[in-house]
């Protein structure tokens, strides 16, 4: 059983995407703990779902491209060795080349390379030398075709992604619609701003991870190419001349003159004859045929020119139809919200005239407070004016009763 080439015709196995999954989970198993960058990969990597699966996307792409490009130096390996053993095939036919092909490692024998060697063994074995140029034609071509075939995966990635992006942002813009409301227009304008920022994020996201990938497949796949074209180069170079067909030399007595002469008129007159004659026939069929072809091509033409133009104008009519219907929404929608924020700045003055209002009560409050603070201190003066007076009044009475006391006494004292 023969081996299929590893880098150049290979398919993608389950090993690759596995390989994918496992970068996937160890970039957010350590990125959105990184310093430094964990604000920027917790906004564009996991702040979404379609997010993260852009991102599983992204690295099977990158999984299946490195697998690819591990490959390559196994396959420029192969070339190097084929190059140094057509050295020592010398004169041996297939045999030779069969042994030189077998006494290399495995690594030579799953490469290109030893595919289109074994091949052309194959096909000499089977069919002889006769069409080997032919063949090794076909084979460039078929090598061609499944290279162009294997990255078909990383084509339909590179188309999903940008596709999940745009998703994303018609969800996003959907969510941030939806939850607009013109009547609580300041409590809704954050989940609004955060609905825009997630839709226009996943399109960033998705749009650098598709360039990446696109460049990336460029490259590897102008790399595997420049190997068919080695190999390709190689079979003209070293296995056609080896398998060519080699003419048969004719060695037969010249004929006279004469005879040459007649001989030479009869072809030419044949030839002429067998011209002629084919021209005709030639010359009638493309007519008839050519007239058959336009009259369908005509007919055909027409058709699809008429269901063209039905198609754009129903077209036309329905693109029109629904942008009235949109700009009709929008324009209720705009209207609405100019109500709302009129009714909002209405209510902003009337608050902004009762805040200056209250802050001149509260002014004027201050002031009451100063003076009720000054007459108090007033009162407490006034108090302590008449505490002192009562105690002068208090004295004056204990005087006048000592001087009275005294009084009686010294009037007793005389009349004893």
């Amino acid at each position: 059983m023969q081996k299929k080439p590893v880098a150049v015709s290979q398919g993608t196995s389950g090993g690759v995407y596995v390989f994918g999954l496992v970068l996937t989970g160890t970039f957010y198993a350590t990125a959105p703990f990184t310093p430094g960058i964990e604000p920027f990969v917790r906004r564009y990597f996991c702040s979404h779902p379609i997010e993260i699966l852009t991102t599983v996307l992204f690295f099977t792409g990158m999984a299946i491209l490195l697998n690819r490009f591990r490959c390559l130096r196994a396959e420029r390996s192969a070339l190097r060795t084929a190059e140094e053993s057509a050295l020592h095939w010398g004169t041996k036919e297939s045999g030779g080349l069969r042994e030189c092909c077998e006494s290399q490692p495995a690594k030579f024998q799953t490469s290109s390379m030893a595919e289109r060697l074994r091949d052309s063994l194959r096909y000499v074995d089977g069919s002889g030398r006769e069409g080997i140029e032919q063949h090794l034609r076909y084979l460039a071509e078929l090598a061609a075709d499944r290279l162009h075939e294997s990255y078909a995966l990383i084509r339909t990635i590179t188309w999903a992604i940008p596709i999940l992006g745009f998703l994303g942002t018609v969800m996003g813009i959907t969510i941030a619609i939806a939850n607009l409301t013109p009547e609580q227009l300041d409590s809704s304008l954050p989940e609004v701003v955060s609905g825009l920022e997630a839709a226009f994020d996943t399109t960033a996201l998705a749009l650098g991870m598709s360039i990446v990938l696109v460049f990336t497949a460029f490259a590897i796949e102008r790399s595997e190419q420049s190997i068919l074209n080695i190999v390709e180069k190689f079979g003209i170079d070293h296995i056609l001349p080896r398998f060519a067909v080699q003419q048969p030399q004719v060695n037969h007595s010249l004929p006279n003159e004469d005879d040459w002469n007649r001989q030479c008129a009869q072809l030419q007159s044949a030839w002429s004859d067998t011209l002629n004659q084919h021209f005709t026939t030639l010359s009638g069929r493309l007519e008839s045929d050519v007239d058959s072809t336009l009259m369908a091509h005509r007919d055909a033409t027409a058709t699809a020119q008429l269901a063209l133009n039905q198609a754009m104008q129903d077209s036309a009519a329905e693109y029109a139809a629904t942008m009235s219907e949109g700009l009709r929404t929008f324009a209720e929608r705009v209207d609405q919200w100019q109500h709302a924020l009129l009714v909002t700045s209405t209510s902003a003055a009337e608050q902004t005239e009762a805040l200056h209002e209250l802050g001149r009560t509260l002014l004027k409050m201050n002031e009451s407070e100063e003076r009720l603070a000054a007459l108090q201190m007033q009162l407490n003066d006034n108090i302590k004016s008449v505490q002192t007076v009562d105690a002068l009044e208090q004295a004056v009475s204990s005087l006048s009763a000592a001087v009275n006391v005294l009084t009686t006494k010294t009037a007793h004292r005389a009349a004893a």
